[in-house]
């Protein structure tokens, strides 16, 4: 691999950089635009004044490098600063009058939410102010009127903004930071009768035509699909929606490392054109004319899917690539693949730098990358003669080299792996690909002489309840997925340190690069296997941000104390403390779960803690109890004089479920008293390590 002829590849990689420490080291506008001129005018004066007494290669190649990072650096200030303006300025809770366009409908199980595009507001006794951002939009379930509403609606409201917080739970998944990368800060709670229609059809036409088109499949599907699981798999792998789709679904297709099936994305477009591009290679003439009528025809036919499937972001960034890769094999010879594929993500990055951050960015590219490089070399460890195990082998090498690169990153971000992830591409990436043409046959069909679909329907059903079986059979086969996994940031560096070297010694052959990969990888074996045992030295209490109850996990030695309350759900305590007990190998320790219906004085590793949720309880306890921790929660008691002077607290700690007025009497009562106050609600996750 001679790296000099993949500039785009380096380009790519210096922006990203350039964008990744722009964001991470916080600078600003002036500095970057200033360093990025700086670095103009060094490569331009060395290439002038330099050229003879220098090697001019090397120099200006470095420096063309570093003015594409500071150019990274530029993009994501620019855009930091551009998002300053998207934010409404209110006041403590002041309520404004909006209008906006609903762009989409957001699932929820306990909401009506609504991503909408605001066009202007105003506050009270002042003009009407034009303004465009986005904004989450929630409605109560049983609002008849937010029923109604469509994308394209333009409704008008009434509500109180308030900033997307920050995930408070320590290691839970940061929603407002996910917010962040799609340019969305604010969110606003509309009570009924507060709003209404004023039109519909507001977007644009493209956008009209492609919703009008995913309202078509998507009634097509619920027309000739009567199994709500199918169903719900079908508009996943189909159209990108996962509204039907069941939780225990989702969890089969990700623990057999299928999941990236249902989501649309560049493998479902790759498959998709595949076959036009196979026929198109059909026609051997070499005319100019011909070959931009093939050019274009194939355009179409990608554009034709992009809207088939709605206009999502991961499917136009998925069509844009693939796109540039049509016309970049047509057009431009001398341009590999690794070229086109870092030219659109230059181009994607530039447009908006936060997709970098996007899990689903990260993971095309690197998936894509892994394939490039490692499935030619897997390819050649076995040539098959016969052409059904050439295709089978196909199948499994490509699922391997898919997974070099990028398994680092999913056990990072999903604490999992998934053993069977060869098996489920043998079976899921084949039924996909039928499932995706005859699909697509089916929404055409429908639309030209739907008599015809009570034909095709019923085969189209059989393969979607055979995924769903052979997915759900290797998900419960034995030890189907490796669980509780755990990587420090420090440990992913350590695992593509590892891969780095080693691709480095598949080109160049020399010893000390497989020598060093392999200190690396032994360094992250051992990072992993001496993890749990530093960890069961720490000491630490954590009482969790969480609604309708008390959660508090306390970690001592081999032990680990969980109380909770028999309110909260379990699915509510996954998502609130599930990665924080992976990183503190929860299911490694031996567990003692107190419910506190029965008991609220608890001894946890010499300190005595008690919650307070109700009068009758409290009424029973002993006079002048020395705490070292009070958690209030759904109290009535709302005096601080009464709760101190049978209790004497050292830390007070309010939960998330205190009413706002016995929360103001605590803030008013803390700053005469020797204690500590903690308000869950404004301070976030309690958590003390001892």
């Amino acid at each position: 691999m001679n790296w000099s002829e993949y500039p785009y590849l380096r380009i790519a990689i210096s922006f990203a950089f350039g964008i990744f420490a722009s964001e991470y080291f916080d600078l600003n506008v002036p500095n970057t635009f200033v360093s990025t001129m700086l670095i103009v005018l060094i490569y331009i004066g060395t290439s002038v004044f330099l050229s003879y007494r220098f090697t001019k290669p090397h120099i200006s190649g470095s420096l063309f490098l570093l003015l594409f990072f500071f150019m990274g650096m530029s993009t994501m200030s620019f855009r930091k600063y551009s998002d300053n303006y998207k934010i409404i300025e209110t006041e403590n809770n002041q309520i404004i009058f909006l209008t906006g366009i609903i762009q989409e409908n957001l699932k929820s199980e306990t909401q009506q939410r609504f991503l909408i595009t605001t066009e202007s507001y105003s506050k009270s006794d002042s003009l009407n102010l034009f303004h465009s951002c986005d904004l989450i939009v929630q409605f109560e379930k049983t609002d008849s009127v937010a029923t109604t509403y469509k994308v394209g609606n333009q409704i008008a409201f009434n509500a109180k903004l308030s900033l997307v917080k920050s995930a408070s739970n320590p290691e839970s998944f940061d929603y407002a930071a996910f917010l962040k990368t799609k340019g969305i800060f604010q969110q606003a709670f509309v009570k009924e009768g507060r709003h209404h229609l004023i039109s519909t059809n507001q977007l644009n036409a493209f956008r009209t035509f492609a919703e009008t088109t995913k309202t078509f499949t998507s009634s097509t599907l619920h027309k000739y699909i009567s199994n709500q699981s199918s169903l719900g798999i079908a508009e996943a792998l189909l159209l990108g929606q996962k509204t039907y789709l069941s939780s225990d679904t989702y969890q089969d297709f990700a623990d057999t490392g299928a999941i990236h099936v249902l989501s649309v994305s560049g493998l479902h477009v790759a498959i998709f054109i595949s076959l036009f591009i196979w026929l198109f290679d059909k026609i051997k003439s070499k005319h100019q004319g011909v070959k931009f009528i093939r050019v274009i025809s194939l355009i179409l036919i990608v554009a034709f899917y992009v809207v088939l499937t709605g206009m999502s972001p991961s499917v136009l960034r998925a069509g844009f690539m693939v796109i540039l890769y049509i016309v970049g094999k047509n057009y431009f010879k001398n341009t590999n693949t690794y070229n086109i594929l870092s030219i659109s993500a230059i181009c994607l990055l530039c447009y908006d730098p936060y997709y970098l951050f996007q899990i689903s960015f990260q993971l095309s590219y690197l998936s894509l990358l892994s394939i490039l490089y490692f499935q030619p070399k897997i390819k050649k460890w076995w040539l098959p003669k016969s052409k059904v195990l050439q295709f089978i082998w196909d199948l499994i090498n490509v699922s391997l080299a898919a997974q070099i690169i990028v398994f680092p990153l999913t056990i990072f971000y999903f604490n999992k792996f998934p053993v069977y992830f060869i098996l489920s591409g043998i079976v899921a990436v084949p039924l996909v690909t039928v499932l995706i043409y005859l699909g697509t046959f089916i929404f055409v069909i429908e639309f030209i002489y739907s008599s015809l679909n009570e034909f095709v329907s019923p085969i189209f059903n059989s393969l979607l309840d055979f995924l769903q079986f052979a997915i759900s059979y290797l998900a419960d086969l034995p030890y189907s997925k490796l669980d509780s996994l755990w990587l420090e940031p420090y440990i992913l560096i350590l695992c593509y340190i590892s891969i780095l070297l080693c691709m480095i010694w598949l080109e160049l052959r020399q010893f000390r690069f497989i020598a060093l990969s392999l200190v690396a990888a032994f360094l992250v074996i051992l990072s992993v296997n001496f993890r749990p045992l530093f960890m069961s030295q720490n000491d630490s209490l954590f009482i969790y941000d969480v609604y309708g109850g008390v959660l508090i996990d306390a970690f001592n030695n081999d032990m680990v104390q969980t109380i909770q309350s028999s309110s909260v759900s379990e699915k509510t305590i996954n998502f609130v403390a599930l990665n924080n007990r992976i990183k503190n190998t929860y299911e490694s320790r031996n567990k003692i779960i107190t419910s506190l219906d029965s008991t609220h004085l608890f001894k946890i590793k010499d300190k005595y803690t008690y919650v307070l949720q109700g009068e009758q309880d409290f009424k029973r306890l002993k006079s002048d109890l020395e705490l070292d921790i009070l958690v209030i929660s759904k109290s009535k008691v709302s005096s601080p004089e009464y709760v101190l002077r049978k209790l004497k607290p050292k830390i007070v700690i309010l939960d998330k479920n205190v009413p706002p007025w016995i929360i103001n009497k605590w803030e008013t009562y803390s700053g005469n008293h020797l204690f500590k106050l903690h308000n869950i609600k404004k301070d976030g996750a309690y958590c003390a390590f001892f």
